[in-house]
């Protein structure tokens, strides 16, 4: 995880002037991303000078030991302010200074585990990239964090934290979406993403079924068609078939196994099959967006004449 965190940051320090310039948005491009895009670290005595000065002597190690129970830099400020550990008025600026000595000490400090500022500056990053249409860098960026996203998200998961992703000031569930879109994209051109899309979808639903349920049917329909657009036809049809079994009222769920085969983007088209799939879900009594299907079936019906 370390190692991929700094290749992103190799990455963007050795963009051109120009390049960089394309990034720039609303803000400066190095507090966006947490760190000095010119390649300079800030000095790190003067960073432990102003701990030592708020009442905390650290050195790597203790600093450590005391980010270990710890997600964000923020988290980490607040039991030291709450604790009274150190020596500054909870209303005053000084809080400002802890909160940026202590995030920047932990990117130094504890690269194999980034906090979750850090986190949500490289996803920042990365829609940067998208809105600049960088689509490579903009998956390269997330995929980059991703582990360790998980590993927060599973952690909070063992602790029955009923919203594991809370705490992340970005929206997760749009981030989530937005990146498997991005990797089906990049996928029809290069295999390494579809592989990675499902990875994270099947992570997804192994460990979030239950957080929303428009995005486990959106994460249940991107998994399922990247199996059959890698040419695992079956894998594909037993996941569809499994999921409609439990809700065959899942009207998106039809649509998409049927566009399976009835759209050119697969492999091959099996615009019979397709039909087959539809008039299934037709016939579930209740089923949803039956608009929809109907006129999924209509297309088809078209192409066949």
């Amino acid at each position: 995880m370390g190692e991929s965190i700094a290749d992103i940051e190799k990455m963007v320090k050795s963009l051109t002037p120009r390049e960089r310039e394309k990034l720039i948005i609303d803000d400066d491009l190095s507090e966006v991303l947490g760190f000095d895009v010119s390649g300079d670290e800030p000095d790190l005595d003067e960073l432990v000078d102003a701990l030592d000065e708020m009442g905390l002597e650290v050195d790597q190690e203790k600093f450590k030991q005391l980010a270990s129970s710890f997600e964000s830099a923020e988290g980490l400020s607040r039991y030291l302010m709450d604790n009274q550990i150190l020596d500054i008025d909870p209303y005053s600026h000084a809080t400002e200074d802890l909160f940026d000595v202590l995030t920047n000490l932990w990117e130094y400090w504890i690269p194999e585990r980034p906090s979750m500022e850090q986190l949500e500056d490289y996803i920042r990053l990365g829609y940067k990239f998208l809105q600049e249409d960088e689509k490579y860098k903009c998956c390269i960026t997330w995929l980059a964090v991703f582990p360790r996203v998980w590993e927060i998200m599973a952690k909070r998961h063992q602790k029955e934290t009923k919203d594991p992703f809370k705490a992340f000031e970005l929206t997760f569930f749009n981030w989530i979406q937005e990146l498997e879109t991005e990797l089906w994209n990049l996928g029809l051109s290069d295999p390494f993403f579809h592989a990675q899309r499902i990875a994270i979808t099947e992570g997804y639903l192994q460990y979030c079924p239950d957080l929303d349920s428009h995005v486990t049917e959106n994460m249940q329909s991107a998994l399922a068609e990247t199996y059959f657009h890698i040419g695992e036809r079956d894998k594909a049809d037993t996941l569809f078939e499994n999921w409609l079994r439990e809700d065959p009222t899942w009207g998106w769920g039809w649509i998409h196994w049927s566009d399976c085969y009835s759209f050119g983007r697969y492999r091959s088209l099996d615009r019979a099959k397709a039909e087959e799939i539809l008039k299934r879900g037709l016939a579930q009594e209740n089923v949803r967006e039956k608009k929809y299907l109907l006129e999924r079936l209509k297309s088809i019906y078209e192409e066949i004449k």
